[in-house]
Formats: C-alpha cells, sequence, structure tokens
C-alpha cells in the first residue's frame, strides 16, 4: 500500500454517477489516508462477497411458473436491480479509497 505524509487539510469532491459523495479529510489530526483506504477495501471485498452470494440467488423460472405468466420476468428484474444497488455501493467505496490512495486529492 502506498504511504501518504501529508500536512495539513485536504478535501475535494468525489462523484459517482452525477452523485458527490461527503469524503473525509485528510489531515494530521484525523485517520491516516492509508487507514480509510484500508478500511474502505475491506468493505469493498465484503460488498463482492454479497454481490457473488447473491447472484447465486438469481431467479429459476421452475419456482415462479405457478404464479402466471410474467413471474418470473419480474423476479428477475427485481434481482438485477439489487445486484445494481450492491454494485452501486461497491463503486463508491472503490471512489472514496481511491481518493484516500491519492492522499485526499481527487483524480
Amino acid at each position: 500500500m502506498r504511504r501518504f505524509c501529508r500536512k495539513g487539510a485536504i478535501y475535494g469532491d468525489v462523484s459517482n454517477d452525477n452523485k458527490v459523495l461527503t469524503k473525509p479529510t485528510i489531515h494530521l489530526n484525523g485517520s491516516s489516508a492509508e487507514g480509510l483506504a484500508e478500511g474502505y477495501r475491506g468493505a469493498y471485498s465484503a460488498v463482492g462477497d454479497a454481490i457473488r452470494a447473491v447472484q447465486a440467488t438469481a431467479p429459476n423460472a421452475r419456482d415462479y411458473y405457478t404464479q402466471g405468466p410474467g413471474a418470473v420476468s419480474k423476479a428477475d428484474k427485481e434481482h438485477r436491480a439489487r445486484l445494481q444497488r450492491l454494485s452501486d455501493v461497491q463503486k463508491e467505496l472503490e471512489d472514496l479509497g481511491v481518493y484516500c490512495l491519492n492522499g485526499g486529492e481527487n483524480t
């Protein structure tokens, strides 16, 4: 992992698809950039595990056909939306981690 030794407060905006994230200010009295990045990396990895677990629960038509036409399509759409939300969280964690790895500077 890269090391950062910065003096003073460093801040800026991190965006994810037009959503501005509130990110930590890297400064001497707060958490280190390295420590924050490590936390975001762990959370990113955990969300990746959750994505793989949710992928394994993909709807199977045999579990829905008794509900009538369109049930499996609706279940599949809901499943894809769950995966997208997890993917969005993972992207935010990645953006925040990269921000911290860059010492609190936007790239």
